[in-house]
C-alpha cells in the first residue's frame, strides 16, 4: 500500500479518538468508511498510473518522430544540387510554353470573335434573302439561295454570284460532263435497253458497257456501266444520237469510229428489243463499212474516187426528184442530202473492200452478240410452265379444275346460273372471261394486302395482324408491280401462312359494320380452300425453290456486277438438263426425304426450307401434284429452250473466244436499265415539274461518278465549254 495512505489512516483514527469516546460500534463504523476511503483511493491511483502509462508512450511516439525527422533533415542535406537545379529550369520552360499558349489564345479568341461577327452579319442577309425568296415562291432561286448558304456555311470561296439559273444550269453541266466522260470512254461498247411507260407516255434507258479505269484508282481497268440519256427505229437513232452527243469536237474519236466498235447488246426478249438489236446490228456494219471505205480511198485513183462520188450523188439527185427540183431544195438540206450520199459511196467501197478480207478479219468485223436478260428468261419458263399446267386440266375433263374467281360484275352472272350444262350467252361469256389457279390468286392476294396504290388494299392492317398475332413482320410479295418471282413467291407465302391468311380474312370481314364477304375477299378465301388451286400454289412455289431461286442467285447475285453473261452458257444447259431430270423422275423433288442436294439446280440450302417441307409432309393435300409439276417442268423446258438460243452449242457465244467475249462483255440481267425507270417513274412523282433533260442530267452525273473524272480530267478551258453549252441548253429548255 502506497505511504501516503497509511498517514491519512492514522490521522482519521486520531480524529475519531480525540471526538468520541471508544467503543465497539463506533470502531466498526469508522473502520468501514476507512475501507471504503481506501479503495476509492485505489481507484483514483490506478487511473492515475493508467494515464501515466499513456503519457509515456505519448513521450516515445514524440521521441520517435524527432528521431524520424532529424533522420530525414540530414537526408534532405544531402540531395544533390543538380537535381534542384533540372526541376527549376524545366519549371521556367512549362512558364514560357503556357505564356506563349496563352498568347495563342488570345489571339486565337480575337479571330473567333471576328468571325463570330461576320457570320451574324451573313446570318443576317441570308435571313433576309430566305424571306424574300420563300415568298416568291421560285424553287430557282431557293436552289441557289442554298447553294451560296452551303458555301458560306463551309467557307468555301465563290467566284461570282449564284443566282437560280445558275443553280438550275449546274444540273446540266453534270451532265454535259457525264456525256463528256462517256464519249472519253468509249473503246469496245456494247450496249443495253429497256423501256416503260409513265402516264401513256414511253420512255426507253440506255446504258453502254466499257471496260475502262477508275478516275481515282486508274491502275485496275475493269468493266463499267455508263448510262446514256417508240419504234424500234426510233430508240437506234436515239442511241446513235446520244453516241454522237456524247464525242467533244477534237478530243475523242470520231462517232463513226466510236459506233463501230459495238459488239453487243443485251435486252429484254420482246419482238421490239430483238428489232432494235438488229438495226443496232446495221448500223454498227454501216459504220464499219465506212471506216473501210475511208481506208479503201486512199488505195484508189482520185478518177476512181470521182467516180464512186458521181454515182452515189446522181443516185441523191434522182431520189430527190431530178435537177430541177434538186435546184429548188434549201441550201442546208442540199448539204444534208451530199453527206448521206457522200456516206452512202464511203459504205458502198467499204462492202467491195470487206470481200477481199480474210475469214478472221470478216469475223472480226461481223462480230456482235444480242443476249437476252437473264431475269426475263426465268420469267418466260414460268409462265411458259403455268401456260402447260392450265393445258394440263383441259386435256383431262374428268379432273376437278380450280375453282373460278370471277370479277365482281360477272360474279353476280355466274351465280344465276342454274345448270351448268345451259348458259345462256351472259353466262357463258362470264365464265369464259373469268380467270382461275394459283396465278389470279396471288394476284388477288397481291392487291389486298401489298397495293401499288397506299390508298387501296390492306397492308396496314395486314402488317399490324400478323406482328400481333404471329410476332412476325411480313411483306407480302409485290404481285400489284409484278415483280420478278412475285407470283412464284406469292404462292409459296400462301401456303406457308395459309390459316393464319383465313384467319386474317374472317378478321377483315368482322371488322366490317355489315360483316359480309366482299367479291375480292371471297375469292381469296375460295382459292384458299380449293385443291385444284393450292395444287397449282404448290407447283409454283416447288419450281422457285428448284429453278428459280438458284438461277437468279447464279445471275443476280453480289459477285453478278463481275459476271459476263456471254461465260454462262453452261449455267444455261446445266439449268436445261435439271429440268429434264425433274421430268423424267419427279420423285427427286416430291418424296418425302427431297434433298436440296439433288433437288435444286445448284445444290444449294432452299431459299424457303419452311413451305417444301409443308408440301412435302403431307402431298395427298395437293391432288396431281406429281402430274401438274411434271406438266409445269415440261412447259418450263420448251420456254427455256426457246429463250436461251443463243447459247446454242455451235453458236455465236458458243464458239466465240475468250477475247472475244471480253471484247463484247455483257452483264447477266437487265437491271440497270429496268432500275433506271423504276427510279424515273418515282422521281417525277415527287418532282412533276422537272424535265427530262434534267432527270438524264442528274442520273448521269450521279450513276457514272462523273466527278472523279471532273476532278482528273478537267482543265478551265474544259469548264468554261460545259458551261457554255449548258447555257444554250437552259436557254432551249
Amino acid at each position: 500500500m502506497p505511504c501516503h495512505t497509511k498517514a491519512q489512516l492514522a490521522r482519521a483514527v486520531s480524529i475519531v479518538r480525540f471526538h468520541e469516546q471508544p467503543s465497539v460500534s463506533s470502531e466498526k463504523s469508522v473502520l468501514l468508511h476507512v475501507q471504503a476511503e481506501l479503495r476509492a483511493q485505489k481507484a483514483r491511483s490506478a487511473v492515475l498510473y493508467s494515464s501515466l502509462r499513456i503519457q509515456h508512450r505519448q513521450y516515445q511516439c514524440t521521441l520517435h518522430r524527432l528521431q524520424s525527422l532529424d533522420r530525414k533533415f540530414k537526408k534532405l542535406k544531402h540531395t544533390e544540387l543538380l537535381e534542384t537545379d533540372n526541376i527549376a529550369t524545366n519549371a521556367i520552360q512549362l512558364l514560357d510554353y503556357v505564356i506563349a499558349e496563352n498568347a495563342e489564345l488570345e489571339a486565337q479568341l480575337v479571330q473567333a470573335t471576328q468571325k463570330l461577327a461576320e457570320a451574324k452579319e451573313i446570318n443576317a442577309s441570308m435571313h433576309k434573302e430566305s424571306v424574300a425568296a420563300l415568298k416568291s415562291g421560285h424553287k430557282e432561286q431557293l436552289r441557289a439561295l442554298c447553294a451560296r448558304n452551303l458555301c458560306a456555311a463551309a467557307r468555301v470561296p465563290v467566284k461570282g454570284k449564284i443566282s437560280g439559273r445558275t443553280a438550275a444550269r449546274a444540273v446540266l453541266e453534270g451532265g454535259i460532263a457525264a456525256k463528256i466522260q462517256i464519249g472519253h470512254d468509249l473503246g469496245q461498247a456494247k450496249t443495253s435497253g429497256d423501256g416503260t411507260s409513265n402516264k401513256h407516255i414511253p420512255y426507253d434507258a440506255h446504258f453502254v458497257h466499257i471496260k475502262t479505269p477508275g478516275y481515282s484508282d486508274p491502275s485496275g481497268p475493269a468493266h463499267r456501266s455508263r448510262f446514256l440519256d417508240q419504234t424500234a427505229e426510233a430508240e437506234a437513232e436515239e442511241v446513235i444520237g446520244q453516241i454522237d452527243e456524247s464525242i467533244r469536237s477534237g478530243h475523242f474519236e470520231r462517232s463513226v469510229v466510236i459506233i463501230s466498235k459495238l459488239k453487243g447488246i443485251i435486252t429484254d426478249h420482246c419482238s421490239r428489243a430483238r428489232l432494235w438489236s438488229e438495226i443496232m446490228h446495221g448500223r454498227t456494219n454501216d459504220a464499219q463499212n465506212q471506216l473501210l471505205g475511208e481506208e479503201q480511198t486512199l488505195e484508189l485513183s482520185e478518177a476512181d474516187i470521182d467516180a464512186a462520188f458521181e454515182l452515189s450523188w446522181a443516185k441523191m439527185i434522182q431520189k430527190a426528184g431530178g435537177q430541177a427540183a434538186w435546184s429548188c431544195l434549201p441550201k442546208a438540206e442540199q448539204n444534208l442530202l451530199q453527206a448521206i450520199a457522200t456516206k452512202a459511196a464511203l459504205i458502198s467501197m467499204g462492202e467491195a473492200r470487206y470481200q477481199n478480207l480474210s475469214d478472221d478479219e470478216q469475223r472480226s468485223l461481223d462480230f456482235f452478240i444480242w443476249v437476252g436478260c437473264g431475269c426475263h428468261k426465268d420469267l418466260n419458263s414460268v409462265s411458259g410452265g403455268y401456260a402447260a399446267m392450265l393445258a394440263w386440266f383441259l386435256d383431262h375433263d374428268d379432273v376437278l379444275s380450280p375453282a373460278l374467281l370471277p370479277h365482281k360484275s360477272n360474279a353476280g352472272v355466274i351465280a344465276c346460273i342454274r345448270d351448268p350444262h345451259r348458259l345462256n350467252d351472259d353466262q357463258q361469256d362470264a365464265v369464259q372471261t373469268s380467270a382461275s389457279g394459283a396465278v389470279r390468286a396471288a394476284w388477288i392476294a397481291g392487291a389486298l394486302f401489298n397495293n401499288k396504290d397506299d390508298k387501296k388494299g390492306q397492308q396496314d392492317t395486314f402488317n399490324w395482324w400478323f406482328e400481333k398475332e404471329l410476332d412476325l413482320h411480313l411483306s407480302f410479295p409485290d404481285t400489284s408491280n409484278t415483280r420478278y418471282g412475285s407470283y412464284c413467291a406469292a404462292c409459296a407465302v400462301l401456303l406457308q401462312y395459309r390459316l393464319q391468311f383465313i384467319r386474317f380474312l374472317e378478321f377483315i370481314k368482322l371488322s366490317k359494320k355489315s360483316t359480309t364477304w366482299t367479291n375480292i375477299k371471297s375469292n381469296l378465301l375460295i382459292a384458299l380452300t380449293d385443291p385444284p388451286t393450292l395444287s397449282e400454289m404448290a407447283v409454283m412455289a416447288l419450281y422457285a425453290q428448284v429453278i428459280s431461286h438458284p438461277y437468279i442467285r447464279a445471275v443476280r447475285g453480289p459477285a453478278a456486277k463481275d459476271i459476263n453473261m456471254l461465260n454462262l452458257g453452261p449455267l444455261h444447259h446445266k439449268i436445261e438438263a435439271h429440268m429434264e431430270s425433274i421430268i423424267a423422275n419427279p420423285q427427286l423433288v416430291l418424296e418425302p426425304d427431297a434433298d436440296y442436294h439433288t433437288a435444286a439446280a445448284d445444290g444449294l440450302e432452299w431459299d424457303n426450307p419452311q413451305v417444301v417441307e409443308i408440301i412435302l409432309a403431307d402431298t395427298s393435300l395437293f391432288p396431281h401434284l406429281e402430274d401438274l409439276l411434271v406438266a409445269f417442268f415440261r412447259g418450263s423446258l420448251q420456254a427455256w429452250c426457246r429463250f436461251t438460243t443463243e447459247f446454242t452449242p455451235g453458236g455465236l457465244i458458243d464458239e466465240a473466244t475468250e477475247i472475244e467475249k471480253d471484247l463484247a462483255w455483257l452483264p447477266p440481267t437487265n437491271d440497270l436499265n429496268e432500275g433506271i425507270l423504276g427510279s424515273f417513274r418515282q422521281f417525277m412523282c415527287f418532282n412533276p415539274s422537272t424535265t427530262l433533260l434534267m432527270f438524264n442530267s442528274r442520273t448521269m452525273f450521279e450513276r457514272n461518278n462523273t466527278q472523279t473524272f471532273i476532278d482528273a480530267k478537267f482543265d478551265t478551258e474544259d469548264h468554261r465549254l460545259v458551261m457554255k453549252i449548258a447555257q444554250t441548253k437552259g436557254t432551249v429548255h
